[in-house]
């Protein structure tokens, strides 16, 4: 009997260390992790692109083209290129395109002499030299209207502000009157209507959200040129509140109407203005590299890895964080990979040196 319980312990001894050993050669090889999958983007036609957005019905990329020195659409099903403004002549400083892109604000320094000679329909007598130009462009009419020149969107680290609403019906902006009050404005997209919401904090400089429910404002401070970062606060205008929600932040972007991701010291997290709630995401980004599905529940990024010298792009589920990741090999240089774009078939677009590229779902 004594013989047969040794055995018996041996046996199941021998059984948990082969168990031991099947399990740690699993979790070595993590069979269930897929590895990111290879792909080759494809360049479409021979563009020099700036500031490229897909259109709301997904049919088209319009950009700004640095050659010809206006805004062009590119067509993805019959790949033309068409013209869609004229005379720009210079080129912009920034494009802030409304949601249901029919409209641009062009951001533009005024340079007089240059603007005349070339005939730009940028060019305005009243406006000083080198003063920063905000101009509301509708792609339907072709008019241009010339916004408010005390928004503050300066040169440097370039402030969202205005900021479309998700309708694109109203423009939502800030600026300091000559006794340096700031006050937060909504207007029609050219800058008619013009209405006061209220006065907001002096340090206000980059807008995420607008609650107009609740009259609170998300908005991060001046970016310190040491640092590179700034503040993020939440500020209610009706009761003057003011309530710090992230530090060391070097960029915002919003989701939709009630959610913005941000970053914090080294993390990037997803904020919900509806429960004042927030996560961090699996990995860190910048908005130069963010895309935002058209069913806002996606986002995807390009993440650049040094050790394989090519892009990781990065699809981010919103609902529970899980990650899909698609190894571009493709060496481009990592400043000029920008402007990613997500169709609603889940085909991605980005800039490449200026070029256009496509990854196919």
């Amino acid at each position: 009997m004594f013989d047969f319980l040794k055995n018996k312990k041996t046996i199941y001894g021998i059984t948990a260390i082969i168990l031991l050993i099947i399990i740690a050669i699993v979790l070595t090889i993590k069979p269930w992790v897929k590895k990111p999958v290879k792909v080759v983007a494809t360049q479409l036609g021979e563009m020099n692109i700036l500031d490229s957005v897909i259109s709301a019905d997904n049919q088209d990329i319009l950009y700004y083209d640095l050659d010809k020195l206006n805004l062009y659409k590119y067509n993805l099903k019959t790949k033309q290129q068409t013209q869609i403004s004229n005379n720009f002549a210079f080129v912009p400083e920034d494009l802030i395109w409304s949601p249901d892109r029919s409209q641009v604000i062009v951001k533009i320094v005024n340079d007089k002499t240059k603007f005349q000679d070339q005939k730009s329909v940028f060019f305005n007598s009243n406006v000083e030299d080198n003063a920063t130009m905000l101009w509301n462009y509708n792609l339907s009419t072709k008019k241009l209207a010339l916004l408010n020149s005390e928004i503050n969107n300066s040169i440097g680290a370039s402030p969202h502000n205005p900021i479309w609403t998700t309708d694109s019906q109203k423009i939502i902006y800030s600026y300091a009157d000559q006794n340096q009050t700031a006050s937060l404005y909504t207007a029609n997209p050219d800058g008619s209507g013009q209405q006061k919401i209220g006065d907001v904090p002096t340090d206000l400089y980059s807008i995420y959200i607008y609650d107009s429910k609740n009259k609170t404002v998300y908005y991060s401070t001046t970016i310190d040129q040491e640092t590179e970062t700034g503040q993020i606060y939440q500020y209610n205008l009706s009761t003057s509140k003011k309530a710090k929600i992230g530090i060391n932040s070097n960029f915002g972007l919003a989701i939709d109407d009630h959610r913005f991701i941000y970053s914090d010291n080294e993390n990037t997290k997803l904020y919900d203005i509806t429960s004042n709630g927030q996560k961090t995401l699996p990995i860190s980004l910048d908005t130069w590299r963010v895309a935002v599905s058209s069913n806002k529940n996606n986002l995807v990024v390009a993440i650049w890895n040094k050790d394989v010298g090519a892009y990781y792009i990065e699809n981010i589920n919103l609902q529970d964080f899980s990650v899909k990741k698609i190894l571009n090999l493709d060496k481009g240089d990592a400043a000029n990979y920008t402007n990613l774009n997500i169709d609603s078939n889940g085909n991605i677009f980005f800039v490449n040196n200026k070029n256009l590229f496509e990854i196919k779902n």
